[in-house]
């Protein structure tokens, strides 16, 4: 029942950093605008450079992480919150 629990918690954080990263997207750059070259990453966000582990551990540095993380499947449908809460859903069995 614990281990539920925090699984449940996780999820519920997980999810809100991303409901946080795509209601605030002109905020963060992608990686394709940094340069003009066709990559992998270039949907991924660009995660600033920061030195202070306060900045590190932000809503914002945090969510980027995760965003970068995410399958590509999940990335290319960022823009639409309904259609990603139920992939994040049955990703996760939240």
């Amino acid at each position: 029942m614990g281990w539920e629990l925090i699984c449940d918690v996780l999820c519920v954080c997980v999810f809100s950093l991303l409901i946080f990263l795509n209601k605030n997207k002109s905020q963060f750059t992608p990686n394709s605008e940094i340069h003009n070259y066709a990559t992998r990453q270039e949907i991924n966000f660009h995660l600033p450079q920061v030195n202070l582990t306060k900045c590190q551990k932000g809503i914002g540095y945090l969510g980027i992480k995760i965003f970068n993380k995410l399958p590509q499947y999940l990335k290319e449908e960022f823009d639409n919150p309904k259609k990603i809460q139920r992939r994040f859903e049955k990703l996760f069995e939240c």
